[in-house]
């Protein structure tokens, strides 16, 4: 394992538990019509996702919520007969959303939506040969605030999991022999058996060199992950620290792609926002890895993920991302996919002299 870093089943877990990364945030577009799940989720600035009662085993379970104005949850009904219980329990969470607040030519305006919870999931995670994968990392989407709280464990020696709250999408963290994958979640399923491809391709992180003629590195500091961006190409627009991070922006020269790079301890979420995967027609993961002896101590290992999709648009998104900093684009046309893409894969790391 990674000994120059926190090990990984551990900066995963906290990772995933202090990311602090608003879990929605653009308004609703339409708002004379009943919202759908997905709209909702996609509206929301705030997200709280329903305990089922014991006894009780939904697969999914909907409500529909009246919004105020002001943003506020103002009524929730029950539009398909959910027993006492389950409707007490996910009127309780929807009353906890919130969405931004609306004015039309001064006159305020409240909508209706439809919110639909999942139920747990159980499963297995084996190898294609069936064997049960052993400590992979298993975790639903972020479901409550503040901290930001996300259901997460590992599977035990059988391979098994249980996921209280997987909220939209599950991610399967595995160690250095599979890769990364990541499913949506549907009203279905209450099961999984989940078949993990063997580790194949990498993103390796070389120790950086000296920069190329004509290319610019930015990072935080003089050591830590880098990257070496194209001077001529893009236009390098470097941010300033806030607090514990620093975001720098790199624009395409041709239309209003960018991408965005974050540095700083736990400065980015280690796997992209819900609606990356749901709103993709394919997506695909690979781990991370740092060669032995790159750090001092060090056995190398896998460090984070890299992540990629392709929208009904045509367009891509990607994010790369290892402990808590990285590079990410979204909705990139795919001529400058392949600009920002070279950028992503010049990932370095300089050790820290220090330790």
């Amino acid at each position: 394992m990674f000994h120059g870093l926190v090990p990984r089943v551990r900066l995963v877990a906290l990772s995933l538990a202090l990311a602090a990364v608003s879990l929605c945030q653009s308004a609703p577009k339409d708002l004379r019509n009943v919202l759908s799940n997905r709209e909702a989720r996609n509206a929301a600035t705030y997200i709280e996702e329903a305990t089922v009662p014991p006894g009780l085993h939904p697969t999914a379970f909907t409500v529909r919520i009246s919004v105020g104005a002001d943003g506020d949850v103002k009524d929730v009904s029950n539009p398909d007969s959910l027993p006492d219980a389950l409707f007490a329990a996910a009127a309780d969470a929807a009353r906890q959303w919130r969405f931004p607040s609306d004015r039309d030519r001064g006159k305020p305006r409240g909508f209706e939506a439809e919110i639909t919870f999942h139920g747990p999931i159980a499963g297995r995670v084996t190898a294609k040969d069936g064997t049960p994968v052993v400590g992979v990392v298993v975790s639903g989407s972020e479901w409550k605030c503040c901290p930001t709280q996300r259901d997460s464990m590992t599977t035990d020696k059988s391979g098994s999991f249980h996921i209280e709250h997987p909220g939209t999408v599950l991610h399967f963290l595995p160690r250095d022999s599979f890769q990364p994958q990541s499913l949506v979640v549907t009203p279905q399923i209450s099961t999984l058996n989940v078949i993990l491809d063997p580790a194949g391709p990498s993103l390796s992180l070389a120790a950086c060199g000296v920069p190329q003629r004509g290319f610019e590195r930015i990072g935080w500091g003089k050591d830590g992950l880098q990257f070496d961006v194209p001077q001529h190409e893009v236009s390098l627009v470097r941010g300033k620290v806030d607090v514990d991070y620093v975001v720098h922006i790199v624009k395409a020269k041709n239309g209003e792609d960018r991408i965005e790079f974050w540095f700083g301890p736990y400065a980015m979420n280690s796997t992209p926002d819900d609606e990356q995967f749901v709103g993709s027609e394919t997506f695909a993961a690979r781990n991370v890895v740092m060669p032995r002896g790159l750090v001092r101590g060090s056995e190398g290992g896998v460090v984070g993920s890299d992540v990629w999709g392709r929208l009904p648009n045509g367009k891509t998104w990607r994010q790369m991302a290892i402990v808590g900093e990285g590079a990410r684009y979204r909705d990139v046309s795919p001529e400058n996919a392949v600009l920002f893409d070279r950028i992503i894969n010049s990932a370095c790391w300089i050790p820290d002299p220090k330790h």
